[in-house]
């Protein structure tokens, strides 16, 4: 028999549980991508990373919403205020 070939992209699996593991995952893929002169990828990661900042930074908002006014999450945001 013939060993099993597995392709895949020789990247380890990084378990992503928060939303800022997903920023420091991508800074560090861009930095890596900058170092190896593929300007193009980490053009495209940096347009990531502001993406995937504004994310955590609504997560936080979100958050802190939830905590301070418990009650009032059903409500819509012009009624809130």
């Amino acid at each position: 028999m013939t060993d099993v070939v597995r392709l895949g992209s020789g990247v380890p699996r990084v378990p992503l549980r928060r939303a800022d593991d997903l920023v420091d995952r991508i800074e560090v893929l861009k930095n890596e991508a900058a170092a190896r002169g593929f300007g193009t990828l980490a053009y495209f990661l940096d347009t990531a990373l502001i993406e995937a900042r504004m994310q955590n930074q609504h997560i936080s908002d979100d958050t802190a919403i939830a905590r301070a006014k418990p009650g009032e999450l059903w409500l819509p945001v012009r009624d809130q205020e």
